[in-house]
């Protein structure tokens, strides 16, 4: 699975941000996911800020 995020930000200074951020999971398991993602901020001129990161998930069964 993959997935796109577009969004921005207005302060108080009236200074708007693009932000864009995008990532992939992957299955390991019927109960187990990883994934990947980053994004940015663009403001026009600068890029504001970069990120990357990564995540676990795990699905708990519960009995009914």
């Amino acid at each position: 699975m993959y997935g796109v995020a577009y969004f921005n930000e207005v302060n108080l200074e009236k200074d708007v941000t693009n932000n864009f951020d995008f990532g992939i999971g992957y299955w390991i398991s019927d109960n187990l996911q990883v994934d990947l993602f980053g994004g940015f901020g663009y403001n026009g001129s600068t890029f504001r800020s970069k990120f990357i990161s990564t995540g676990l998930s795990y699905r708990i069964n519960r009995r009914n």
